[in-house]
């Protein structure tokens, strides 16, 4: 049997209150004086939200090599673009980044692209393959490949973060094999076939499956509470976050 999936996976709500450690706190630390708390904060933004940047510049035109160049220059240049105008810093994460990435290609850009690599890029082949999956979608224009993107990160991240708990809980074989049903019910029979398997009770996979879509919610929930600084904004991310990742295939 399956134990208890509620003291495998507490329950670990934001707090409304506290959004203090934010997203805005690695953009306000592109300007510290000590490069080195910069330069951390640069990758840690670079690592979460490169793929949007890249779906944009490759549903504007840009060719996969030229995308990913691009992208290294349009990191390389955050801090500075930050410094030089630091009170832009006060919308939205999301819509920040989007502004910031549009006010970098309108500028002249094309010799930043042929600068050193950004060290924390991911790979081109690995983006290409994300952008492939969801680029026949009807209306997938740059502000739309962002977007989805993003949102698509948000859940990503939480997915990997319910599969590191799962799996420090012991239950790695069942995470994997509910994985495919956190957003979609299971077919008829299949909790009879997965508990033979497990091995377990049919309740306490479905007891187990309901317990991981609440922290799959929780944790993405985590994710969109990082990019912004109220709980009113959290509503409206969230809401949004739903309506654009409607349609997105594996979503």
């Amino acid at each position: 049997m399956i134990s208890d999936p509620a003291t495998e996976f507490p329950v670990c709500r934001v707090d409304a209150d506290d959004f203090s450690q934010t997203r805005w706190s690695l953009v306000h630390m592109l300007g510290d004086r000590n490069p080195d708390h910069a330069d951390e904060a640069l990758v840690e933004l670079a690592l979460r939200y490169w793929y949007p940047v890249y779906a944009y510049l490759r549903a504007n035109g840009h060719a996969p090599s030229s995308a990913q160049d691009v992208a290294h220059a349009f990191f390389r240049d955050l801090p500075a673009r930050y410094v030089a105008d630091p009170v832009s810093a006060r919308s939205r994460f999301r819509a920040w980044l989007l502004c910031s990435l549009r006010m970098f290609l309108a500028g002249d850009w094309h010799e930043l692209a042929n600068g050193e690599p950004f060290a924390a890029a991911p790979d081109v082949k690995a983006l290409e393959r994300r952008y492939r999956r969801v680029a026949q979608l009807a209306g997938n224009v740059g502000e739309h490949a962002f977007l989805s993107g993003f949102a698509e990160e948000v859940l990503l991240r939480g997915l990997r973060r319910l599969r590191a708990e799962a799996c420090a809980a012991g239950h790695a074989e069942m995470f994997e094999a509910l994985r495919p049903f956190l957003a979609v019910d299971p077919p008829s029979g299949r909790c009879k076939e997965l508990a033979e398997r497990l091995p377990g009770h049919p309740l306490g996979i479905l007891a187990a499956l309901r317990c991981l879509r609440t922290r799959f919610r929780e944790l993405a929930r985590m994710e969109l509470a990082d990019t912004v600084e109220s709980r009113a904004d959290l509503l409206v991310e969230q809401q949004w976050a739903m309506e654009t990742l409607r349609g997105v295939p594996g979503a």
